[in-house]
């Protein structure tokens, strides 16, 4: 499992980013502070800390950010799940399809609106 997250370091500096926030907000709050002023004080000074402390892991959650985005507008990986992709090219062959017979995709027609028929249609052009 260890490996699995090495190889999203977005994850591990999310993690580190939100344990970060959590212990500052414990902190403040057993030393008194009220739940409000914990949670402003675990967002302002975590956000401070993970800005000066945690810089290698934003560095490297933004490098593999880029480079999976790279990889993706290169066509190396895909850019959706396989099901989406499914459902993707199961609608551009149905698409396709339709543009290959002559016909335009069904639209849904608005309320009380006849579409033209097929001599109207000639003559308009």
């Amino acid at each position: 499992m260890a490996g699995r997250l090495g190889a999203v370091p977005v994850v591990i500096y999310s993690a580190l980013r939100l344990l970060l926030m959590g212990a500052v907000f414990a902190i403040s709050y057993l030393l008194g502070a009220g739940i409000l002023i914990a949670a402003l004080l675990a967002i302002i000074v975590g956000w401070s800390l993970s800005f000066l402390l945690l810089k290698p892991y934003a560095d490297a959650a933004t490098t593999w950010l880029a480079d999976r985005r790279k990889a993706q507008a290169a066509g190396d990986i895909p850019r959706f799940s396989a099901q989406i992709s499914a459902d993707e090219a199961a609608e551009d062959a149905l698409i396709s399809g339709a543009d290959s017979e002559g016909e335009t995709p069904a639209e849904p027609d608005a309320p009380g609106v006849q579409p033209p028929s097929q001599g109207e249609a000639e003559t308009e052009q």
